[in-house]
């Protein structure tokens, strides 16, 4: 039986409102940029292709004091290398990671290159974790990449 007036029904259309209004406040949220007012983390792929290299932190301990979604990677500084890289970004310690946006590849040479963004959506990251980086390449000559990630606050 349905019941209109002060009913379960009257609760799930609200519930259905909170939540889409939840979804609108995330999509418009303003975006933002870890490293801000700074040039990106230099992240360089180990001597030997296809290992990672060493970790550089995009977001400190404590950068970043709410939970937040990662919206994109930014790559640049890619310009005089011939190299296919593949970028990871964590959240955690290098210890104890866990995967924060997943994995992102480019291929560059002296005529494509430059800058990239490439746009992701990650699960949400909780308030104060550290995000960082960690780069491969195919090739043993050393790009040397600055990373930094845009993201949106959980409204």
């Amino acid at each position: 039986m349905l019941h209109i007036n002060g009913s379960a029904f009257d609760s799930g259309i609200s519930s259905i409102k909170a939540e889409t209004t939840k979804i609108v406040d995330a999509l418009y949220a303003i975006t933002l940029v870890s490293p801000t007012l700074a040039a990106g983390v230099v992240v360089t792929p180990a001597a030997t292709a296809w290992k990672l290299g060493a970790a550089g932190a995009l977001v400190a301990t404590n950068g970043i004091a709410s939970a937040f979604q990662i919206t994109g990677i930014n790559i640049e500084g890619m310009t005089s290398v011939a190299a296919v890289c593949q970028f990871m970004i964590y959240e955690g310690t290098a210890a104890s990671s866990v995967m924060a946006a997943g994995r992102a590849r480019i291929s560059t040479n002296a005529t494509i290159g430059g800058a990239f963004y490439i746009p992701v959506i990650s699960p949400q990251i909780a308030a104060n974790k550290c995000v960082y980086a960690k780069v491969a390449a195919d090739t043993t000559v050393q790009p040397a990449p600055r990373i930094s990630i845009s993201y949106k606050k959980k409204p």
